[in-house]
């Protein structure tokens, strides 16, 4: 062997060396990263491809807040032949107080007109009646709430947005089967809810949750028997209802005649 070669020999065993020490360097480093980042809680917190996408919906009930709202309301009674169609404009204020175990009380106010088609506008009383919520919408207690001017049956509509206890992602539907606060009676009527998350649109740069519902319920108003069904779309923003569409029938039966009673309801927040 010649010295030329010699020298080449050494230079490459020594390169290789070293490429040898370098690479064990590196799976040692990784390794040993690897093992530390096991006991840090913010990698911990990293959740798969499968569930990144989901979403926990709640109620804001931690801020003192108020909300205004206008609601458009046609309600046409079918009864003994007879068609009627009255038109309801009312405005709504929501004073939001946080309670304890992550509830909320709802003072809510609302005046309001009602205009008979071809007749006189009319204003209505001013009505008040207070409601206990938790963070998925579910009205846990009633005060105060009573119907308007002879007014048969009155949804409150801000029981109409119930949410799911876990995280959803955009087509994952919940169905809830129990009995809600739904009449001005403030009594409790068994209902069959099936909610979809349609997904998330930007308002003004601000994203909200769009959900859509039906809701199918049978009970008992002044000794008759009626079935309420009600569809609808409500949207979510930073916690709060921002707006719901909804359609809902009542139709009333086993008495000396039939009716029916058939509402559409846009409620709006006001900003």
């Amino acid at each position: 062997m010649d010295l030329i070669t010699y020298f080449k020999n050494t230079r490459f065993r020594r390169n290789k060396t070293r490429v040898g020490r370098s690479s064990a360097f590196l799976v040692g480093l990784s390794l040993a990263l690897c093992i530390a980042s096991a006991d840090l809680p913010v990698l911990r917190c990293n959740v798969s491809a499968e569930n990144s996408s989901k979403i926990l919906l709640e109620f804001d009930t931690v801020s003192a807040k108020t909300n205004t709202y206008q609601v458009l309301i046609s309600e046409t009674v079918y009864s003994d032949g007879q068609r009627m169609t009255n038109l309801y404009r009312e405005d709504f204020k929501v004073q939001e107080t946080p309670a304890e175990n992550g509830k909320a009380l709802r003072t809510i106010v609302c005046v309001g007109s009602v205009t008979p088609v071809g007749g006189a506008i009319k204003k209505l009383e001013p009505s008040g009646y207070y409601l206990t919520v938790d963070k998925t919408g579910r009205i846990l207690e009633v005060r105060g709430l009573k119907p308007w001017d002879g007014r048969r049956m009155e949804t409150i509509w801000l029981a109409q947005a119930l949410l799911p206890e876990n995280p959803v992602e955009p087509g994952d539907t919940w169905i809830i089967n129990d009995a809600f606060f739904s009449k001005t009676t403030g009594g409790k009527t068994p209902e069959k809810r099936a909610y979809r998350f349609i997904g998330t649109e930007s308002w003004d740069h601000v994203t909200v949750y769009k959900i859509s519902y039906e809701i199918v319920g049978k009970g008992q108003d002044d000794r008759q028997d009626y079935t309420y069904v009600s569809t609808g779309t409500f949207y979510l923003a930073s916690g709060n209802l921002v707006k719901l569409d909804a359609s809902e029938m009542v139709t009333y039966a086993g008495a000396s005649e039939d009716s029916k009673i058939i509402t559409m309801i846009q409620a709006s927040a006001v900003k």
